[in-house]
């Protein structure tokens, strides 16, 4: 909610918001059940093993997690931000890049795997969406 409540005024605490639902992004891949998105974004995907144990409680984690999180408010940080301003979008965007580029190289100094590379990069597309003016 603060990102909602205050995001005019985060800048680069953009970042750590956006890593977060990102992450969040990637619990869901776990939760149902898929590894990565290249597993997603396979056209035959490849069947996993349900009874590896390590896998079961990635998924069950996931499941627990996403069921604790209101995920309206989610994509309601993205929606809000059509009420910042011009410098409020522009630190919105550069962080999402950021967050984005660090998913697509795997930066784990960030805490970012590749296991979450396109979670925040169609986000990065759709937040211009009613900006246009």
């Amino acid at each position: 909610s603060v990102a909602i409540i205050d995001g005019e005024h985060l800048g680069e605490s953009w970042s750590p918001i956006l890593q977060c639902i990102s992450q969040l992004g990637r619990l869901h891949l776990f939760a149902s059940g898929l590894d990565s998105e290249d597993q997603f974004l396979e056209s035959t995907p490849q069947s996993t093993s349900t009874s590896d144990p390590t896998r079961e409680m990635e998924e069950n984690n996931g499941k627990a997690v996403l069921a604790a999180v209101n995920e309206v408010l989610i994509d309601k940080v993205f929606s809000s931000t059509v009420n910042l301003s011009a410098r409020g979008v522009v630190d919105f965007i550069e962080q999402l890049i950021a967050v984005s580029e660090a998913e697509i190289a795997g930066d784990t100094k960030k805490g970012i795997s590749g296991v979450g590379a396109t979670s925040a990069l169609p986000k990065v597309a759709g937040s211009g969406h009613g900006l246009e003016g």
